[in-house]
Order: C-alpha cells, then structure tokens, then sequence
C-alpha cells in the first residue's frame, strides 16, 4: 500500500469515528438537533418506572441464575413469552384495510416534504407524531404498527 493511500484511508477512518463519536454524544447528552423530542412520547416518570421494572427484571435473573433455579427461569421466560404474544396480538389487530390506507397517505404525504399533515395523520392513528426528518416537532418514534 502506497504512503498516500495510507494517508487517505487513515483521514477516513478518523472523519468516521469523529462523526460517530458527535452522534453518540448528541444522543446521550440529549443535545443536538434532536432535542427532548427524541424520547417519544413518554414522561420522564414513565421512564423512570421502566428502568426501575428493568433493574427489578435483571436483579430476579441474576438470582435465577445464581441460585441455578431452572423452574424459576422458565416461568420468567413464559412471562416474557405471554407479554410479547400480547403485543403482538395488538400489532395483528391494527393490520386492516383502513389502517393501510391512512398509512399509504401518511407515506405519501412525508414523500411530498408535508411532515406536518402526516404528523396529524400518525396521530389520528394513534402512532404518535413519528419520526419525520427528525425536526423539532418529531414524536421521536419510528413509523410502525407498534405503540
């Protein structure tokens, strides 16, 4: 590999990590264009009350394992199994002709540049303003059948 190559492909690397490293501290720093708005739509109690059920989760799986408690791992994991088949549940039950019809608008609507109308329409629709061009009046949530 000639000098220059070298030279070139090590300015790359370093313009990469540079700009990964901006992204990464925009996120956790919740800066940036972003904003609070890349939260989504939910209150700061909200997400203390999901850490708080996360760290409560990962505690009783720590037990689990070190006490080598197969029966208690695996109604933990049924658990996890009914909660998921509930979502999903949900998920199917939004998947209708009307549903994908709004949807196609909204689509077309962000493709036309009219993130405002689509945002109204995401609402209507129970999915939050979505996410958009991540403009400050972003929900902070991908498009998807999800809530």
């Amino acid at each position: 590999m000639t000098k220059n190559k070298m030279i070139i492909g090590a300015a790359a690397l370093t313009a990469i990590i540079a700009v990964a490293g901006v992204a990464a501290n925009s996120y956790a720093s919740n800066r940036g264009e972003f904003g609070e708005n890349f939260k989504g739509n939910i209150s700061a109690e909200d997400l203390d009350a999901r850490r708080e059920t996360m760290q409560v989760k990962r505690t009783a799986m720590d037990e689990i394992f070190t006490n080598n408690d197969y029966e208690a791992w695996k109604t933990l994991m049924e658990e996890k199994v009914s909660e998921v088949r509930a979502r999903a549940d949900a998920m199917a039950a939004e998947i209708t002709e009307e549903n994908f019809s709004k949807l196609s608008e909204v689509h077309k609507l962000m493709q036309d540049g009219n993130y405002e109308e689509a945002g109204q329409l995401r609402e209507e629709l129970g999915f939050g303003r979505g996410m958009g061009k991540m403009g400050p009046k972003s929900g902070g949530r991908p498009m998807n059948l999800g809530k």
